[in-house]
């Protein structure tokens, strides 16, 4: 099981690649232009799926209790996103590399943001994370392609087919 998710976290960040790099060729007053997407802007949803991903690996990986995701203005443009990402994509993968099928099945105790306890399968966990990807994914993917910069197809068979080529 650990190899599936490593590879649904393999094209979770295959899929956020694509995404920044068409990111990068938007107009730079598309990146804060507002959409009709819960997390209003570009910036926003990008800043958003990068905070989920950075509080769900200190939830999981250090046993902290994050009370906030990411705050927007933390991140000015789009260069200090991909750095901050590039941080957590290594984490997530020195920690997904050194895990197990038998570390899967543990439980995690931690906290939802607004305190409420939870208690969930660290594999469940994990493909959360990816799962949470996927929505925002398709949203920017959306937002991008209304901005004349499409990233393709973001789906899973065309990850494979690019990864077999």
């Amino acid at each position: 099981m650990i190899e599936l998710l490593r590879f649904q976290f393999d094209y979770n960040y295959w899929r956020n690649q694509k995404i920044l790099s068409k990111a990068a060729q938007i107009q730079p007053w598309q990146f804060d232009a507002p959409t009709t997407y819960p997390w209003v802007s570009l910036r926003g949803t990008l800043v958003h799926t990068l905070g989920a991903e950075l509080l769900w690996f200190q939830r999981l990986h250090d046993g902290a209790t994050p009370k906030a995701l990411l705050p927007k203005d933390e991140f000015p443009d789009l260069q200090s996103i991909i750095a901050r990402w590039g941080a957590i994509e290594t984490n997530w993968r020195n920690w997904l590399s050194e895990l197990d099928d038998a570390a899967l099945t543990q439980h995690k105790s931690y906290s939802l943001l607004n305190g409420t306890p939870a208690n969930d399968l660290l594999w469940a966990c994990l493909l959360h994370v990816v799962n949470h990807g996927t929505q925002h994914c398709a949203e920017m993917a959306q937002m991008l392609t209304d901005y004349g910069q499409s990233p393709g197809n973001i789906d899973l068979l065309y990850y494979l087919r690019e990864k077999r080529q």
